[in-house]
């Protein structure tokens, strides 16, 4: 069965969508640009391989609740939220932007296309910050950038913390990950 964390339309991923291509993958999770079936919309799909352990289901869900309720503009949008036999996807828009760590891996950006990003990059943390949101896993794979529009959004809400009811607290996982060189102090414990 499906579950609908809200009244928005829920989906069976396998049912309604075609993948048109791969974006990213992990461990446990990959990111796909897909055709909703019943509207023609172009979406991006984040789905877990296999059943989600509780931690993984949490962060997808708190993903989804903080991209809806925040409404910032570059905050990619939180469409749906879908669990059914084969796992939990998280299904968002798709501003046809690409992760910013497989644009570096095409070559380096020119200085004024750098500069452009970290201008629209400030922008966006201090409409997050001034929310009182902290990312916690900001890193070249949780920014997009749509290189033919300029335009520059977030995703990897799942980790982020209130600052007023959240202490930033140590990321042993993110260390493991290799995500090291993208956290802040306060996070590696020092």
């Amino acid at each position: 069965s499906v579950r609908h964390p809200s009244s928005t339309e829920g989906l069976r991923v396998s049912e309604s969508f075609k993948f048109v291509q791969q974006l990213d993958e992990s461990d446990v999770s990959t990111v796909h640009r897909a055709l909703r079936a019943n509207s023609g919309e172009i979406v991006v799909v984040k789905r877990t391989k296999g059943r989600p352990s509780p931690r993984q289901t949490a962060r997808f869900h708190r993903a989804y609740s903080l991209s809806r309720e925040l409404q910032i503009s570059g905050i990619v949008r939180s469409l749906a939220l879908d669990e059914d036999d084969a796992g939990l996807a998280l299904v968002m828009e798709d501003f046809g932007g690409h992760a910013l760590s497989s644009i570096l891996g095409l070559g380096r950006p020119t200085l004024v296309e750098a500069l452009r990003i970290a201008i629209e990059l400030c922008g966006i943390l201090n409409d997050l910050h001034g929310r009182g949101v902290i990312h916690k896993g900001l890193s070249p794979h949780h920014i997009l950038v749509n290189q033919e529009t300029g335009q520059v959004k977030l995703i990897g809400l799942g980790g982020a913390a209130n600052s007023a009811h959240q202490a930033v607290e140590p990321a042993a996982a993110d260390l493991r990950r290799g995500a090291a060189a993208y956290l802040s102090p306060e996070q590696t414990g020092r």
